[in-house]
């Protein structure tokens, strides 16, 4: 019994083994008692220490982390022992030949009947290559936001050279976008004010209300397009000739 008992405990320490390989997870004790540290295979492997030549040692995890990182480890442990918090945090290990790799940590304490804490046991997760993923896409969001900036802008100089501004109104909730040509076409400095569909039609000049009333009745009634030529009157009291060009969309 005791050999089978021995067999059975041998295989299920080579299938923890083998799933800590694959998931590219270590575990780790830590007898707060003795400062005894005890790594699982996997975190050798993740450290890339010789386990043949260096004992796991709290000493040989710092020395793994890099440097800009040390402290906030070191802090973020001591908090979470004090606090009886769970510790939780993800830092980069420094290798020797200067790669960088990214874990992630996590570890619960316990503590004896007077609330010393006796015991830490924890988990290291080599994260590398989601990290690297991360910071991929975080480079390439970057770099769309730029590209959209650059686009906005050429957009918005191509809109002053040929006098044409665009808009969109929210019939729901009433909120209308201008861009910034439409403000100087209406006499105004690029987001100087909360655009609204009454202050449209205050600038409108009173001879072209009907008309373009009804161009926006048949666009909302029938979708047709609204097209119209009208006048807007500036507030240094200026008479402009503007086209307007819209369509509805509608909802189900």
């Amino acid at each position: 019994d005791s050999i089978q008992a021995r067999a059975a405990a041998q295989t299920s320490d080579a299938h923890l083994k083998e799933a800590q390989r694959l998931a590219r997870v270590g575990s780790w004790e830590l007898d707060l008692r003795t400062d005894r540290l005890t790594w699982s295979d996997e975190i050798f492997r993740i450290f890339e220490i010789d386990r043949n030549r260096f004992a796991a040692s709290y000493e040989a995890f710092l020395h793994a982390i890099h440097p800009e990182d040390r402290a906030s480890v070191n802090q973020a442990y001591s908090d979470a022992v004090a606090n009886r918090t769970p510790y939780e945090i993800e830092h980069r290990l420094l290798m020797d030949d200067g790669r960088i790799k990214w874990v992630q940590e996590r570890c619960a304490t316990f503590y004896d009947g007077t609330g010393k804490p006796i015991r830490s046991a924890g988990t290291v997760q080599d994260i590398s290559a989601l990290k690297s993923a991360q910071l991929e896409l975080e480079l390439y969001r970057t770099r769309l936001e730029q590209l959209v900036a650059q686009r906005t802008a050429l957009l918005e100089e191509a809109q002053r050279i040929a006098s044409l501004g665009n808009w969109s109104w929210d019939v729901a909730s009433g909120d209308i976008a201008w861009s910034d040509e439409i403000y100087r076409i209406f006499g105004h400095a690029p987001r100087s004010f909360m655009p609204s569909y009454e202050r449209f039609i205050a600038a409108l000049h009173p001879d072209d209300m009907p008309p373009i009333q009804e161009s926006e009745r048949l666009a909302f009634a029938n979708g047709d397009r609204h097209s119209i030529d009208h006048r807007i009157i500036l507030p240094h009291g200026e008479v402009r000739w503007v086209h307007e060009e819209a369509v509805a969309a509608f909802d189900a």
